[in-house]
């Protein structure tokens, strides 16, 4: 059962990525992403599986940047006392927009649930943009204090 929840959430992400990155309302001109990384987390209980990906896209003179996912096995008991994707649209591996959206409660809550978090769009031109981002995390209740996942970013437009 297990492994198909992750095969269902794995299809869901890659199917609504693909429409929102591919929306006519939207030409993209230019899109390029990292394959989906994932991390198992030693939570309490059941441990959590999550699964994210890192996009950028260019449309016109418009820059974007974007990490969508999903979780699973979350939910039951609380797991985390924090748990925030801070995603960065980054020009030559300088940070030029950010967003941080909060999970904690939501993977306390669910058992599974697919994500989207993404940058305001800057305004620019050249190569050298890409996505990058690190997951900030707090065990619950371990008296540790805050880890960091820096991921890997996605390919270079």
């Amino acid at each position: 059962m297990r492994s198909f929840v992750r095969i269902f959430l794995a299809i869901v992400t890659a199917v609504a990525g693909t429409l929102l990155f591919t929306s006519p309302a939207n030409a993209i001109d230019e899109k390029e992403c990292r394959g989906t990384q994932h991390k198992e987390f030693a939570t309490p209980g059941t441990d959590v599986d999550f699964y994210i990906t890192l996009c950028v896209w260019r449309t016109g003179s418009r820059y974007d940047a974007e990490a969508f996912g999903s979780w699973s096995d979350g939910g039951g008991i609380r797991k985390f006392d924090a748990f925030r994707v801070e995603i960065r649209l980054e020009k030559n591996d300088g940070a030029v927009t950010y967003n941080s959206c909060n999970y904690r409660d939501a993977i306390n809550d669910n058992s599974s649930r697919g994500f989207t978090c993404g940058t305001a769009s800057a305004v620019g031109s050249g190569n050298g943009w890409t996505a990058d981002a690190t997951i900030l995390y707090n065990y619950d209740m371990d008296g540790k204090g805050e880890y960091f996942w820096n991921l890997t970013g996605s390919p270079v437009i």
